[in-house]
């Protein structure tokens, strides 16, 4: 009898086993579910898997931030570097963060465009608009605050018309 004993033992800790590899499994499996990403983990991802287009730095522009695609007056808004990593040419058409689609230009250049082009491994500083002018400002975050947003880029190759982007991790920065 003592011979069962242990072997009932043995096959109970083996189910438990899989029960804890399986819930190990599923959290791995379904990280967006788990919550907001680290910004070390979105700097990874943002910096050298995402494709086509890298971001090798993001700044939060405040409210007086002259420019930010407000030909006439001041704005808020963010700065990102964006990269091209395809071997082709890629035209941006398109940027939307956390759900909404927000005009943007070129760093410098004050009236939003429709499209920035980018040159194979080229790096272009491009400017997104949240608001322009007076009046309530979304407020995305304070001074060494932690961000996280969902990136949206859309763009054109030159055999494929309004293409997504959509990242598998949020991009998280400190404001």
């Amino acid at each position: 009898m003592k011979g069962q004993g242990a072997t009932e033992y043995l096959v109970l800790l083996a189910v438990v086993l899989v029960i804890a590899l399986v819930v190990i499994a599923l959290l791995l499996f379904f990280p967006g579910m788990s919550g907001p990403v680290s910004e070390s983990e979105s700097k990874i991802y943002w910096t050298g898997t995402a494709k086509p287009f890298r971001v090798h730095e993001a700044e939060y522009m405040p409210v007086g931030t002259r420019g930010i695609c407000c030909p006439y007056s001041y704005g808020v808004g963010f700065q990102f570097v964006l990269e091209n990593s395809d071997p082709d040419i890629i035209t941006l058409t398109g940027v939307n963060i956390d759900g909404v689609s927000r005009q943007f230009c070129a760093h410098g250049e004050y009236a939003p465009g429709s499209s920035i082009f980018f040159g194979p491994a080229e790096k272009k500083s491009v400017d997104v608009r949240v608001q322009c002018g007076e009046g309530p400002v979304p407020d995305y975050c304070t001074r060494g605050q932690e961000v996280n947003v969902e990136l949206i880029f859309n763009y054109n190759t030159r055999y494929m018309q309004n293409v997504t982007q959509k990242g598998t991790k949020k991009f998280a920065f400190r404001c």
